[in-house]
C-alpha cells in the first residue's frame, strides 16, 4: 500500500506527485494529532481500572504517546537561515557517516511530548515515495539519531480512529 493511502486512512490529505521529497512532506496535512499505536503500555494504572469498569475514553483524553504531524523545514547547515544561527555546531561528522553528507537539509515530520521528541526525513534521501524516517530527543537534539524505518512505517505507528477503538476494546478485555 502507498504511503498517501495510509496518510488518507488517517484522515490526512496529500499529494505526492513525485516532483521533489520536499514537495511530496510538506503536501502532508493532519488537522489532529496522533496517539502512537502503543499508547496503552503509557496509561496510568487509574486508567485501566475505569477503562475494566467500563468507563469510556475518547482517543483526545489520552494525551501520550501523542505525535502532532505538522511538516517543518530544518536547515542546519544552510548559511543564512535561523536554524544556522542556532544550530551549526551539530556533528558534521555523524551526519556524514548517517545520511552521507556533511551538510543535509531535514523535514521535520512530527514532534512528541516525549522519548523521542522529533521524527524527521533527511531531504537527500532518493526514495522520494517513501523515505527513511530518522528520531532525535531535545536532550541529544541530532546527537543521537535512530532509524524508524520507512515513513510508511512510521504513519502505521500511529493510531487510526477504528484502530484506537480495536485498541480500547483490547485494554477492556485484558
Amino acid at each position: 500500500m502507498p504511503v498517501s493511502s495510509r496518510i488518507i486512512e488517517l484522515g490526512g490529505k496529500c499529494c505526492f506527485e513525485n516532483k521533489t521529497l520536499h514537495e511530496n512532506l510538506e503536501s502532508i496535512v493532519f488537522q489532529k494529532s496522533f496517539l502512537l499505536k502503543d499508547f496503552g503500555d503509557y496509561m496510568e494504572a487509574q486508567m485501566y481500572e475505569e477503562i475494566e469498569v467500563g468507563k469510556e475514553f475518547k482517543e483526545s483524553d489520552i494525551k501520550y504517546p501523542r505525535v502532532t504531524i505538522k511538516p517543518t523545514l530544518f536547515t542546519p547547515f544552510k548559511v543564512g537561515t535561523k536554524d544556522y544561527a542556532e544550530f551549526n555546531d551539530l556533528d558534521k561528522g555523524l551526519m556524514k557517516t548517517t545520511f552521507g553528507t556533511e551538510d543535509p537539509e531535514f523535514m521535520i515530520i512530527g514532534e512528541t511530548e516525549g522519548f523521542p521528541n522529533f521524527y524527521f526525513v533527511c531531504l537527500s534521501d532518493e526514495n522520494i515515495e517513501n523515505p527513511t524516517v530518522y528520531s532525535t530527543d531535545h536532550e541529544t537534539y541530532f546527537g543521537d539519531i535512530e532509524n524508524e524505518g520507512t515513513l510508511e512505517d512510521f504513519f502505521y505507528q500511529l493510531a487510526s480512529d477504528e484502530e484506537f477503538k480495536h485498541i480500547m476494546k483490547e485494554l477492556k478485555t485484558s
